[in-house]
């Protein structure tokens, strides 16, 4: 697989991983104090600031950086 591909792949997953993560808070599924709300948020941000990146889509992927770090200190929040 190459790496255009893979990163489109890593993406696809990551948008589903923030959907997900969003569904699931929304309809009280998840709550936004549990770790996997921020893992979803972690991961699914940064797949999708890795392909931005690549394709140089600059402001996408500053969002989604911003938006894993975000992520990273709750779960680091929680977590410590």
């Amino acid at each position: 697989m190459n790496m255009k591909k893979m990163l489109s792949a890593v993406a696809w997953v990551g948008a589903a991983l923030l959907l997900a993560a969003f569904v699931a808070n929304s309809n009280g599924y998840l709550s936004t104090n549990h770790p996997y709300y921020h893992i979803m948020n972690l991961l699914g941000a940064a797949g999708i600031a890795a392909q931005a990146w690549n394709r140089r889509a600059y402001p996408a992927a500053a969002l989604n950086i911003v938006w894993a770090i975000v992520a990273l200190i709750g779960l680091i929040r929680i977590l410590g």
